[in-house]
């Protein structure tokens, strides 16, 4: 999770309710549907996001945002090796404090070295 300085000057995460502590998204969920509704019903010109479809349904949470942006990735055409050196986080994740179970090339990659492929996934996006 990213981590952000605050007012009062600790680190904490990003996405954070008042005394600090990280939000589920659950507590997310209905603010980000929402305000996407709000840009759906009020676009003008340039359609964002197309009036046929269902918000709730195209963009909740359960789908996951990490989810999302690989899917996008490989939509345009992002190759494969990109796409899970920068979705490593999930192998982290699973391993919960663990030592992650990956192949050797993954767990000595340095990502100033790759850097050029981390940025053609964001790219992508």
């Amino acid at each position: 999770m990213l981590r952000s300085e605050n007012k009062i000057g600790k680190n904490g995460p990003l996405f954070c309710d008042v005394s600090g502590a990280l939000l589920k998204t659950k507590d997310l969920e209905e603010p980000i549907l929402e305000a996407l509704e709000n840009i759906q019903a009020t676009q003008l010109q340039v359609e964002l996001i197309p009036n046929e479809w269902e918000v709730r349904e195209m963009y909740g949470i359960y789908r996951s945002f990490r989810r999302g942006a690989a899917s996008t990735a490989a939509n345009e055409d992002v190759n494969e090796f990109t796409i899970k050196l920068v979705n490593r986080w999930r192998r982290y994740e699973t391993a919960r404090g663990g030592i992650p179970n990956m192949g050797i090339m993954e767990y000595y990659l340095e990502h100033k070295k790759v850097l050029k492929h981390i940025l053609s996934f964001s790219k992508s996006l």
